[in-house]
């Protein structure tokens, strides 16, 4: 299991996504429990399945496929 920083994470979603997304969401998303992160210090780590998961319903709709 690999680990991403907040930083990464961001990259990662708008990489997949194609759009901009600011730090602060994703941070919200964690505070909201959408999003699972581990504190290590001052420091959030987001496991990448869970994005992959989080994503998963996002790439189906665009190819048609039910959600």
């Amino acid at each position: 299991m690999r680990y991403l920083t907040v930083k990464e994470a961001r990259d990662l979603i708008e990489a997949r996504t194609g759009y901009p997304l600011t730090l602060m969401a994703i941070y919200r998303w964690i505070k909201e429990g959408k999003l699972t992160a581990i504190r290590l210090g001052w420091r959030f780590l987001v496991s990448e399945s869970d994005i992959e998961a989080m994503l998963t319903p996002l790439d189906q709709k665009e190819k048609g496929g039910q959600v």
